[in-house]
């Protein structure tokens, strides 16, 4: 499965219980989570295609966001984003 194809379920999915989410990308830095989800005081999500990881600049950067106190996960399939929304419900 191809990350375009998760980014796409998991908008679906946040429109069917009411949350926005944003597509992010920081200006003059590399390694932006692709999406913030307003909710819950903000949740980073960056996806990649099944059994991928992600880059160094965008590990350094989910941990800078961690570290700050925020949520931020990395979600490679359909079960990790469907765990997410239950969360969110």
């Amino acid at each position: 499965m191809r990350e375009s194809k998760l980014e796409k379920y998991l908008i679906l999915r946040l429109s069917k219980i009411g949350v926005s989410t944003r597509k992010v990308k920081w200006i003059g830095r590399d390694g932006a989570p692709d999406r913030l989800i307003l909710a819950n005081g903000g949740i980073w999500v960056e996806l990649k295609a099944p059994g991928k990881k992600p880059r160094a600049n965008q590990k350094i950067e989910l941990e800078a966001l961690t570290r700050a106190g925020m949520t931020a996960y990395c979600i490679d399939s359909i079960e990790q984003i469907d765990t997410l929304i239950t969360k969110l419900k």
